[in-house]
């Protein structure tokens, strides 16, 4: 297609829908990246990986999974306003859900030199 006289090309409706199909995938891969972030502050709580083992998987979650995940809720946001109308209730979900199981389980015990 040849672009118009103001020297953009105008946008079909093809590249409309992929747009949107772009931006619902980025949105479905923040919502399974957070849960992944939940999984792991759960297995934390645990205390399956000790104390030093979890301090090092929570850094390593938030770095490896949750920015990630944010920079696609951020970029699924900004494409498509429409997705933050499922993708932000379904967050605060996870958030109440993970909040409550990090409440019934009980902490790791941990016990150091300081």
């Amino acid at each position: 297609m040849a672009p118009s006289a103001e020297g953009y090309t105008p946008v079909t409706a093809a590249v409309k829908r992929r747009r949107m199909a772009a931006a619902r995938i980025m949105s479905v891969l923040s919502v399974l990246s957070f849960c992944a972030f939940a999984v792991t502050l759960v297995y934390v709580e645990l205390g399956n990986a000790g104390c030093w083992g979890g301090a090092f998987l929570m850094i390593a979650s938030i770095v490896l999974v949750c920015a990630p995940g944010l920079v696609l809720f951020v970029i699924s946001v900004w494409r498509r306003p429409a997705e933050a109308l499922w993708l932000v209730p379904a967050l605060v979900v996870l958030a109440f859900a993970t909040g409550v199981a990090l409440q019934l389980i009980p902490g790791p015990t941990c016990s150091g030199s300081g």
